[in-house]
């Protein structure tokens, strides 16, 4: 692209680099217990690195790389139809569904996204706390942005981040946030069934307490 004098050089990102990608935005993606295609990821490569040309092919072959030796104990894949008219295989906690991702094409109704059954539970049926679109549209917190998870006084704390080192979420592909099981015992020491969600204007943040 010619803009004037400047010359922006567009160059193919080397297998190595794509690697050190992959595995980060995949890393993030599981450890949220959240849905995705290898298309997904090479959107966030994309986003994250605009004067680099990324492969998909590359980016495909290396998903499904690290699904058979890294993450097929936690997750499955399967082939489905979406709504852009295309096919794709969605990655999925096991337990989970591959329909429950948002361009899959409904052939029947989902309740994954419900509470377990119990009226006294905030939880799913796979024991994940949803937070919903209403809480993280006031922090502009959209599909694929990250979220750092921080607890003090036995408040967890969600705020926005773009730096992928500490203890991390990513908002969905159908703009919610998932917080799995093991996060939420890790962070309070037990699994609470029933949550308080506010959101801190002060504090810029979204605020979780067990009831």
């Amino acid at each position: 692209m010619n803009d004037g004098n400047q010359v922006t050089k567009i160059s193919v990102m080397d297998a190595d680099t794509l690697n050190v990608e992959v595995v980060e935005i995949v890393l993030c993606f599981t450890q949220s217990e959240s849905l995705f295609t290898a298309f997904d990821v090479t959107k966030r490569i994309r986003f994250k690195n605009p004067t680099m040309k990324v492969p998909h092919y590359g980016v495909k072959e290396m998903v499904l790389e690290l699904f058979n030796s890294d993450f097929s104990d936690e997750y499955d894949r399967e082939c489905i139809d979406l709504t852009v008219g295309q096919k794709a295989f969605v990655y999925y906690p096991q337990g989970g569904s591959a329909s429950s991702y948002a361009l899959a094409v409904q052939t029947a109704p989902d309740n994954s996204s419900g509470t377990d059954g119990n009226t006294d539970s905030d939880l799913t049926v796979e024991k994940r706390l949803n937070v919903s679109r209403f809480y993280l549209d006031k922090m502009n917190l959209t599909a694929g942005k990250l979220v750092n998870v921080t607890m003090d006084n036995n408040i967890m704390s969600l705020t926005a981040t773009t730096d992928p080192s500490g203890k991390t979420l990513v908002v969905n592909s159908d703009g919610r946030l998932r917080i799995n099981k093991k996060m939420l015992t890790e962070q309070f020491g037990y699994l609470p069934t029933k949550f308080d969600i506010q959101y801190s204007p002060d504090n810029l943040a979204i605020e979780i307490t067990p009831k």
